[in-house]
């Protein structure tokens, strides 16, 4: 029976041109916005790996003289920056201080390369893992233990962990870094492993690696306080830490900013995105269902004479009503299965020429996207068909054979 369909299906393949590319562009947008969503949900699911409630966030803003390619840089700054530190380290409510070069901790920070292998990095003094509670999985943070090595302490995200070593002991490897290797630097090698998303909720799973940074070591315009306060802190801190800071330095401009409303107003920003772009597809589904609906209709009008002429010779209405849904289903197996191999064709071939950061999304995600979207095309299709193969099965034989 099935194979009927296709025949019949195939057969008729000129007259049900405009549906079935309908169909396939349909289906080839819906495999996209349905993997790209359900990556989004599996994404938000996961685990951070650290707490950014309650930190706070305040960056160090300096007069853009100051950072003049032709001006030396200060050499004070070091020791303002440590000043700072202990300046708000005193405040009652505080209870750790850590310094970065990363715009925040849900920043991607600069790119470099291990073996033609990308990946990010971020400075980060030892405090770090206690003010944003960094899950380590496995190994140690860096600390003091590491003083005067031979070697450059750093600790990556289990991403990284993974591409680069496998199912292999990442701990005490020693990884070159392409550019610092031209540079003559330190090696990096690997204390610990841990659990973080540079990006938040919706990370792609970048590889990543925190860098030690020592506060003898802060550079001026490009350091960030990172300041953990006790539970329960009023959002009135945020007035008592910039009247603190100015006291201190004077001559500088700080940007106080707690990472709890941050981040919730970048979620806030997602999320209308996500309910604009789904607005607009639900409009567009709207309409192809009601275009699928008239040319199944105009379809099935068409053989009005065959439906009466089968009916005479004593098929059932349900007989004739199955086969017709049959049909459109089948009709519409075609160019799902050639948009299916076009869409992983396309995949495959932009991940080799790295186009696009295919890498991060996983086989059970685009086999997700492609069941949803095969599952929403058959009932898109089956709900357009209904209603216009089921009155076309109420004319009656006689009036069906007279029909023109």
């Amino acid at each position: 029976m099935i194979r009927h369909l296709f025949v019949l299906t195939w057969n008729r393949r000129r007259t049900s041109l405009l549906l079935m590319l309908e169909i396939f562009v349909v289906f080839l947008v819906l495999v996209m916005l349905v993997t790209w969503a359900y990556w989004g949900w599996t994404s938000y699911r996961e685990p951070l790996g650290y707490e950014l409630d309650p930190v706070w966030r305040v960056a160090l803003q300096i007069d853009r003289n100051m950072l003049d390619v032709e001006r030396p840089p200060d050499p004070r700054w070091p020791e303002r920056v440590q000043h700072l530190r202990e300046v708000v380290a005193g405040l009652p409510v505080v209870t750790a201080v850590a310094a970065t070069e990363l715009a925040s901790p849900l920043g991607k920070g600069p790119r470099s390369h291990i073996d033609r292998l990308a990946y990010n990095f971020g400075l980060a003094t030892d405090e770090l893992a206690a003010v944003i509670n960094l899950e380590i999985v496995r190994g140690r943070w860096f600390g003091r233990q590491d003083d005067g090595a031979g070697y450059r302490p750093v600790v990556i995200n289990q991403p990284m962990a993974q591409r680069h070593f496998g199912d292999g002991d990442p701990l005490g490897r020693t990884i070159e870094d392409d550019d610092e290797k031209r540079q003559g630097l330190l090696p990096l090698r690997v204390v610990g492993v841990a659990r973080y998303r540079a990006e938040g909720e919706f990370d792609k799973g970048r590889d990543f690696a925190f860098d030690r940074m020592r506060w003898q070591q802060a550079h001026a315009g490009a350091t960030t306080l990172l300041v953990r306060v006790r539970p329960g802190t009023p959002a009135a801190f945020e007035e008592t830490l910039s009247r603190v800071l100015h006291a201190a330095s004077p001559d500088l401009q700080f940007g106080v900013t707690s990472y709890a409303a941050s981040r919730q107003s970048k979620q806030d920003q997602l999320w209308t995105g996500v309910s604009i772009i789904a607005v607009l597809a639900g409009l567009l589904f709207l309409m192809v269902s009601v275009g699928l609906a008239g040319v199944v209709w105009q379809n099935v009008t068409q053989r009005t004479t065959e439906i009466g002429l089968r009916r005479a010779q004593g098929a059932t209405a349900a007989a004739i009503h199955r086969q017709l849904l049959g049909e459109m289903l089948a009709m519409a197996t075609l160019p799902m299965a050639l948009g299916a191999v076009l869409m992983v064709n396309f995949a495959i071939i932009f991940a080799d020429m790295q186009v696009f950061d295919l890498w991060f999304v996983h086989a059970d995600v685009y086999a997700a996207g492609f069941a949803i979207s095969v599952l929403c095309v058959y009932v898109l299709v089956t709900v357009s068909a209904l209603l216009p193969t089921r009155l076309a099965t109420r004319v009656q034989p006689l009036e069906a054979l007279r029909y023109e």
